[in-house]
């Protein structure tokens, strides 16, 4: 087993995620020196994740969002995270079908699209491989697999085809326990085949790992079913990370000045903690039920909420 050495999806930010103290130490005591450091609408705390840079700019590269309401504002907020040392932004599928003139900012800012969303990025493959043409220097990025799906597409699509076997489209493999066995051992496959080991890397997605019972150095291993060579691994584990993120002219860290209040734009959407359930000690099922229906079972609330807001009191007061 190669140690992981650079971590190619994680997030920082408050609330939902982690500040930059504890991703460092989470980093220090897994043996990651380095990471991509990615916000996200459901927590578009831009500048925890700026702070983060400006605390460790030679351990992290961040990844911004493009966020506002219209073209001039989204545009602004753009160039404005490119100033202050952002390497690229993440956009979703659904982001990019509203406006493609982002990745024109991105192109002319040098900047790195990091491309999320399912199907095999099916519905903007097209967008994403032109822009790649019309920037030679570019890259993109696409986390979580890539959207996994039926390998078959690439014999159906020829504009996913033409994508993902391009030499500057990379993809991070995060997040595979929340798909079927069967589907990521037949996608990664298709990956390891079109994408080729050396437009690999791995990714943790903490500290949302963390929500389903997993470990950073325990998801580094699930790769090892592939059976990479030593140089592969070595790649998928850092050096891929290092030649196409890290080798770049780094940005310097600067003052970031948004045209908006971030959290204007937050995403509302639940935290899906424990996806498989949670492994509760067996006398807390009972104690539970019974306090939540003292408290008006589900005429107030669900269980899950009536749980989320008991949690949250006991952290606040500790």
């Amino acid at each position: 087993m190669v140690e992981t050495r650079i971590d190619g999806y994680f997030h920082i930010g408050l609330p939902r995620f982690q500040t930059a103290e504890m991703a460092l130490a989470a980093m220090d005591a897994a043996g990651i020196s380095k990471g991509i450091v990615c916000s996200f609408e459901t927590c578009p705390d831009l500048r925890e994740v700026h702070r983060a840079y400006c605390l460790a700019p030679e351990r992290f590269r961040v990844f911004g969002l493009a966020l506002g309401a219209e073209p001039a504002e989204i545009e602004a907020g753009l160039n404005a995270q490119f100033d202050a040392g952002f390497e690229g932004m993440r956009l979703s599928l659904e982001r990019l079908a509203e406006a493609p003139y982002i990745l024109d900012v991105i192109g002319e800012r040098g900047g790195i699209p990091l491309a999320v969303g399912s199907d095999a990025l099916a519905a903007q493959a097209a967008p994403l491989h032109v822009f790649l043409e019309k920037y030679p220097d570019s890259v993109v990025i696409s986390p979580h697999f890539a959207g996994p799906t039926d390998p078959a597409v690439f014999e159906a699509n020829p504009d996913v085809r033409a994508l993902y076997t391009h030499p500057r489209f990379h993809v991070v493999l995060s997040r595979q326990t929340l798909q079927q066995p069967q589907v990521m051992e037949a996608w990664t496959r298709a990956l390891i085949a079109h994408v080729t080991w050396d437009r690999m890397m791995w990714g943790s997605e903490a500290p949302v790992l963390y929500w389903r019972d997993e470990t950073l150095k325990g998801v580094a291993r699930w790769i090892e079913r592939f059976s990479p060579t030593p140089a592969q691994l070595a790649g998928f584990a850092g050096g891929n990370a290092a030649r196409v993120v890290f080798d770049r002219p780094i940005r310097p860290p600067r003052a970031l000045a948004l045209p908006y209040e971030p959290f204007d734009y937050e995403l509302k959407r639940s935290a899906p903690m424990f996806p498989n359930g949670l492994d509760a000690d067996t006398r807390l099922p009972g104690p539970l039920v019974a306090a939540w229906k003292r408290a008006g079972g589900d005429t107030v609330e669900p269980l899950s909420a009536f749980v989320s807001r008991i949690l949250l009191k006991a952290v606040q007061s500790t």
